[in-house]
């Protein structure tokens, strides 16, 4: 039809399906195809994903849990990120007591409880998007790592399209079951996560890489977590430290 432009768009929308097969360029080069726009787009998708998992796993926690559990608010808002072996919700409630029990601070009064006030501020707006920022950036770097030959612009279409989840976002990449994916984590050792929790500042990345890569993939740990999540809120924070 006459004056019907014929030019493509510069890259993918992020409400599109799928991105258009073809062959894979150098992730540089593929850049070019995304427009800085539909970027933007999808990490804003992405953050606010990943602040959902976040408001869910804090609605899931009896209030009391995060002002006498050793500073747990502290642990969620520093340590608890959204990625791991598990799902991203999954993945919140254990790093955020083991980040907690990494801050905890000396009993001089013979409790742990945190100031009504000091828990407000921890889980300020400001401090859960920061949160959710620093879990996105992990997740790119843990990516990025696995799946070398990923843009910037298909890891973030990659990790849209797969929920904030890494191992689902490794299967899409590489084209195999979440499984698998999980495998080909595996085989990274710790740097995988390590790599992770330096890009999203967790106070102590080797330790977070020991605790993800030996102590959560067990397959009763999984079943028993998802279990406890799925109560809603749990009802004891020491019962998911005891599973």
């Amino acid at each position: 039809m006459a004056g019907r432009s014929n030019r493509r768009p510069r890259g993918p929308r992020v409400q599109a399906a799928a991105k258009p097969a073809g062959p894979q360029p150098h992730p540089e080069a593929d850049d070019e195809a995304w427009a800085q726009s539909d970027m933007r787009a999808m990490r804003r998708r992405l953050l606010d994903t990943i602040h959902r998992f976040y408001l869910d796993a804090i609605s899931r926690l009896p209030p009391d849990e995060l002002r006498t559990t050793a500073g747990l608010a502290r642990g969620l808002l520093v340590g608890g990120h959204c990625f791991g072996p598990l799902r991203p919700l999954h993945n919140i409630v254990p790093n955020s007591f083991a980040a907690a029990f990494l801050l905890r601070r000396p009993v001089i009064t013979g409790t742990e409880t945190d100031d009504d006030d000091e828990v407000c501020a921890l889980l300020s707006t400001d401090a859960i998007a920061r949160i959710c920022h620093r879990s996105l950036d992990g997740l790119l770097a843990s990516l990025h790592h696995v799946c070398l030959s990923l843009s910037a612009g298909d890891a973030l279409w990659k990790l849209f399209s797969a929920g904030a989840d890494l191992a689902a976002a490794v299967a899409l990449a590489n084209g195999t079951s979440k499984s698998s994916a999980l495998r080909v984590i595996a085989s990274q050792g710790l740097t995988a996560f390590h790599v992770a929790a330096e890009a999203a500042r967790h106070p102590n990345p080797e330790t977070f890489a020991q605790f993800a890569s030996s102590e959560l993939p067990a397959v009763n740990v999984q079943h028993n977590i998802a279990q406890l999540l799925l109560m809603k809120p749990v009802q004891s924070a020491t019962a998911i430290v005891a599973t």
